[in-house]
């Protein structure tokens, strides 16, 4: 998440932390102050506030194989999961490996 610093004094302020950068990238939720001078000496802040990044990954708490099956020889199978993820988000994608190397595409 990205949060960006706008005026609409263009090039009379100046960002004085953050190395006079107009933007702050949140890696966790949290809040993030801004401080700048305007050409008259005015100096204020600005807070960022975020808190929604989601940074738990999904638990899968089951997978079945043709229905059921405890294995298959076959080569073509039908796979389900199920799952939850404490973000709150569904679980839509899946991918597959036989030596957790070598990675299927996201389906």
């Amino acid at each position: 998440m990205v949060a960006t610093l706008a005026t609409t004094d263009s090039g009379s302020v100046t960002i004085t932390n953050n190395s006079a950068s107009n933007t702050y990238t949140f890696t966790s939720n949290g809040n993030f102050e801004f401080t700048y001078i305007d050409a008259a000496g005015n100096t204020n802040t600005t807070t960022a506030t975020v808190g929604n990044i989601d940074s738990d990954g999904p638990s899968v708490t089951g997978i079945v194989i043709d229905s059921g099956n405890q294995y298959t020889t076959a080569s073509s199978v039908s796979i389900a999961h199920s799952g939850s993820d404490i973000g709150g988000n569904t679980l839509s994608h899946m991918r597959f490996s036989c030596d957790d190397t070598t990675w299927s595409d996201w389906e």
